[in-house]
């Protein structure tokens, strides 16, 4: 009795590996592009499985995965294009739900801010209006005009000089150096009665 090599067990196990894959990858496709079936095969109903049918596929997704004849009866070719176009129809009544959700999550994000935007609009009329009648005033224009005012006054002492329209401050002016003559002889003999010159004080 021959026994396989090591090499023959080898390239045994990486074959069974990729049929397993196939396999795998076959029932996953059919699962994804097959039909669900009301009249199950023989199979399906004793296992109590889903019978799912791919358009190209003989055997529903249970029976391939499991190696095993199916007697299911798949649509026919008519059948699988009455499904494939009722199944383009959902889709694009998908793609169209979906850009109508984005546009109305977009219209609620804008009115979102434009309710913020005037929220903050009427506290800042209120703010202003108050302030308004405690200055006394008629109309926002005249606050409009004093809060110009202010502005122009500040930066006016922020410079460190005085408004231009306040009488109160004169006018600067350059400075004036004043040049007296020396006081003549007769100034000092005019001082002194005896007629002489004043001595300088000299200290103790």
């Amino acid at each position: 009795m021959t026994f396989p090599t090591c090499q023959q067990n080898a390239a045994m196990s990486d074959n069974n590996s990729k049929k397993r894959k196939y396999t795998s990858r076959t029932v996953a496709q059919i699962r994804r592009q097959g039909a669900i079936m009301s009249l199950k095969c023989s199979n399906c109903v004793s296992l109590k499985k889903e019978c799912v049918v791919a358009k190209n596929s003989a055997r529903c997704a249970e029976c391939f995965k499991n190696k095993k004849s199916c007697d299911v009866r798949g649509p026919s070719e008519e059948g699988w294009k009455l499904l494939e176009g009722e199944e383009e129809k959902l889709r694009v009544e998908e793609e169209k739900l979906q850009r109508e959700e984005e546009e109305t999550l977009a219209k609620m994000l804008r009115l979102k801010r434009l309710a913020r935007a005037n929220r903050e609009k009427q506290a800042s009329f209120r703010s202003r209006a108050s302030h308004m009648l405690q200055l006394g005033l008629k109309s926002l224009e005249e606050l409009d005009a004093w809060e110009e005012k202010e502005r122009k006054e500040n930066e006016a002492v922020v410079k460190g000089a005085a408004p231009a329209d306040d009488p109160s401050v004169p006018p600067s002016s350059p400075g004036v150096i004043f040049d007296f003559p020396s006081p003549s002889a007769s100034f000092w003999e005019s001082l002194n009665a005896g007629g002489e010159t004043p001595q300088a004080t000299q200290g103790n």
